[in-house]
């Protein structure tokens, strides 16, 4: 592996430009907070992306995780968007299939990769055990 090479260095490149194209759809009472998706995405792509979450916040520990989340957003601690989902289209390049953006309190997966339920159930609790670290913290995860 080279020194100083960032496998989401391309995926931080286009931030500005997914959130600024992307759609923000309001939470349901289904979905534990807001979920963003990327404009290329089909419906298909998107329905199953928020399914997907939908079911993995079921699990009691990332439930809790997610509210205890929203609870430090509401108090000042975070972003001032509070926390969010993201799904969004990736290029066969990207690396990582799903990841975390503390600048924005924001968990992201690639929603045109097919996913498992298991493994998805895994990429998310772990993710937003990033952001929970993250927020409750103050970790930098930049550097």
């Amino acid at each position: 592996m080279q020194r100083g090479w960032d496998p989401l260095a391309k995926l931080k490149d286009s931030l500005p430009s997914f959130l600024s194209s992307g759609s923000v759809e309001t939470p349901e009472k289904d979905l534990p907070c807001p979920v963003q998706s990327d404009d290329g995405l089909s419906e298909e792509e998107r329905r199953e992306c928020r399914f997907l979450i939908r079911k993995g916040s079921d699990h009691r520990k990332t439930r809790e995780m997610i509210e205890a989340l929203q609870r430090m957003a509401e108090r000042g601690k975070g972003t001032r968007e509070g926390f969010s989902f993201m799904c969004r289209q990736c290029t066969p390049e990207t690396v990582t299939p799903t990841g975390y953006y503390p600048t924005i309190n924001t968990v992201w997966f690639c929603a045109n990769r097919k996913w498992g339920r298991s493994s998805f159930n895994s990429a998310l609790r772990h993710q937003v055990l990033h952001a929970f670290d993250s927020v409750r913290a103050k970790a930098d995860r930049r550097a």
